[in-house]
């Protein structure tokens, strides 16, 4: 990632040690291209919810495209594919999907707009503000 973005995201190192010891199931997706590993996706599966959603929901953790890939279309393609698999509920049912985003990454809340997030009124610990959507884009929040 670029020097700028080191605050809107953990390292891939931290993010593996979290996984290894997280409390509910998470699911770990490296992003390629051909066969070199260009991101990193980690999403935990939130039985119980998350602020605003009742019920089970996807949490995206973390996405990130290395820096050397960014504004090359990879980061988009790999979250919309991220967001169909999802939807085939790999860790178990839910209605909802979120992720938390640092208010000054730009790039990432037009990526997850264009996606259908809507920001929520709920913050982080970090700050970072909530961002979600429902598992069928066919219906709101």
């Amino acid at each position: 990632m670029r020097p700028a973005q080191r605050t809107f995201v953990h390292s891939t190192r931290f993010s593996l040690k979290e996984a290894r010891t997280s409390p509910v199931p998470v699911l770990l997706l490296g992003i390629w291209r051909g066969r070199r590993l260009i991101g990193f996706a980690m999403v935990r599966y939130q039985a119980r919810g998350a602020p605003g959603i009742s019920g089970p929901a996807y949490e995206i953790a973390r996405f990130l495209i290395d820096r050397r890939y960014q504004g090359c279309g990879y980061g988009t393609a790999a979250f919309r594919q991220l967001l169909s698999l999802l939807r085939t509920f790999p860790l178990g049912p839910a209605s909802a999907m979120f992720l938390f985003c640092n208010q000054k990454n730009t790039a990432g809340w037009s990526l997850y707009g264009d996606a259908g997030f809507h920001r929520m009124r709920v913050f982080n610990t970090l700050h970072e503000q909530m961002a979600a959507t429902r598992m069928d884009p066919s219906s709101s929040l």
